[in-house]
């Protein structure tokens, strides 16, 4: 086609002349000499020697500066406690009970309840000769007291029947004294003491979720809650039922009435027989579990939710028909 060209638009497609040759100005860079290759030998000398370097140093990280205050401060608190056991002796006490058979222990106290509340809440079981509410050096209440009563008869049923009961709102836990009568006894600021802490303590969501878990287990982890066994090995009278397994039994008994009472209303009213006939069944399970006391109020509290969900699946299918 561009043989039909004219000449003015055939120079525009010309091809260029070739580029003029020129000779380098300087060699090659594959064409150069380049000097010999040779050891460090030669510098050796200009090395400094290893006794005049300073030594590098060490840069103490963010992760090593709070292990070791952590060490150090556990340092100091066993030291703390290895002289406070040293030096303590719970025969020296001057603010103590008389006698440390007759006194009660009473722990979880609210800092709000008063000498005189405490009276009358265990005055119910015996005489009181005294009341030593602990304080701190600013004279505010630690949690916990030492009652002394008349007759040691009289502590020994406070100390079956008072463990778990309500004062302003908070369940209290009751002992013998142990640090009168308890060889080797320390108390929990030197490393001793019974039961858990806050630390260790499980959260109630905790021990749900756990119980949930495995199924609705009937057999509870009772971890240190051990004073129930202990009570029955000691030298403050017989084995026997606490204050908190006679509550735990009338929970038993509250959830069984509500839950029996009211599987049996909605049967009565409705016409749903195989729904109704499965709500009578687990009904009559929950009553079987609930009065022999075998299962814990929680799972008692699953079945009867349970239960009231099969109420409500009869009452909807009985309004459809």
């Amino acid at each position: 086609m561009t043989q039909f060209l004219p000449e003015n638009l055939l120079a525009l497609f010309a091809p260029r002349p070739p580029l003029e040759f020129k000779f380098p100005v300087d060699e090659l860079i594959v064409d150069r000499k380049r000097p010999p290759m040779d050891g460090l030998a030669a510098y050796v000398q200009h090395f400094e020697e290893a006794s005049a370097t300073p030594a590098k140093a060490k840069v103490e990280t963010k992760e090593e500066r709070k292990i070791r205050k952590r060490q150090d401060k556990q340092e100091l608190m066993a030291y703390k406690i290895e002289q406070g056991i040293a030096l303590w002796n719970a025969n020296e006490n001057s603010n103590a009970t008389t006698d440390p058979y007759r006194t009660l222990f009473v722990g979880r106290i609210s800092y709000e309840t008063t000498e005189s509340k405490l009276r009358r809440e265990f005055e119910v079981y015996g005489k009181i000769s005294k009341i030593v509410m602990v304080q701190d050096k600013e004279g505010k209440p630690r949690g916990y007291a030492f009652i002394e009563y008349s007759h040691k008869s009289e502590m020994s049923a406070a100390y079956k029947k008072a463990d778990g009961i309500k004062i302003d709102g908070r369940r209290v836990v009751v002992d013998y004294e142990r640090g009168r009568t308890q060889k080797n006894w320390l108390p929990r600021r030197l490393g001793g003491g019974k039961g858990d802490t806050r630390r260790t303590r499980e959260s109630r969501a905790v021990i749900e979720a756990r119980e949930v878990e495995n199924g609705f287990s009937s057999s509870r982890d009772r971890g240190n809650e051990d004073r129930g066994r202990d009570r029955g090995r000691d030298d403050h009278g017989n084995r026997g039922y606490s204050g908190r397994s006679e509550r735990r039994d009338l929970d038993l008994i509250v959830i069984r009435v509500t839950a029996i009472a009211a599987v049996r209303t909605v049967i009565a009213t409705t016409e749903a027989t195989e729904t109704a006939t499965t709500i009578e069944g687990t009904a009559t399970e929950i009553e079987v579990i609930a009065t022999n006391g075998k299962c814990c109020l929680n799972v008692l509290v699953v079945q009867y939710v349970i239960v009231i969900q099969w109420l409500q699946t009869a009452t909807n299918s009985a309004c459809s028909t």
